[in-house]
C-alpha cells in the first residue's frame, strides 16, 4: 500500500482499520511477518491512528532519503 487516507467526512467509521486488517492478512498469507510504515511527523491524526492499532516507533536505525526523478535529466557540463 503506497498511501492510506480516509476523507474527513468518512473517518471514525472503521474504514482505515478494515483496510489495514485486510492488508496485513494478505501479507501474512504470503509469509510476510512484519510491516513497517512511514508517517510524517506532522501527521498527528495518522500517528495516533497507527499507534492506536498497535504500531510502535522503531529506533532511528536508518535514514530516509529522497531525490526528484528529474535530478539527472539536466545536461552536465
Amino acid at each position: 500500500m503506497r498511501h492510506l487516507t480516509v476523507q474527513k467526512e468518512f473517518r471514525k467509521q472503521g474504514i482505515a482499520l478494515l483496510l489495514v486488517q485486510k492488508s496485513l492478512a494478505a501479507l501474512s498469507e504470503q509469509g510476510i511477518k512484519k510491516c513497517n510504515i512511514f508517517v510524517l511527523d506532522d501527521n498527528v491524526a495518522g500517528l495516533k491512528f497507527w499507534e492506536h492499532i498497535g504500531f510502535y516507533h522503531l529506533a532511528d536505525d536508518h535514514s530516509l532519503l529522497q531525490l526528484g526523478t528529474d535530478a539527472f535529466s539536466q545536461k552536465q557540463n
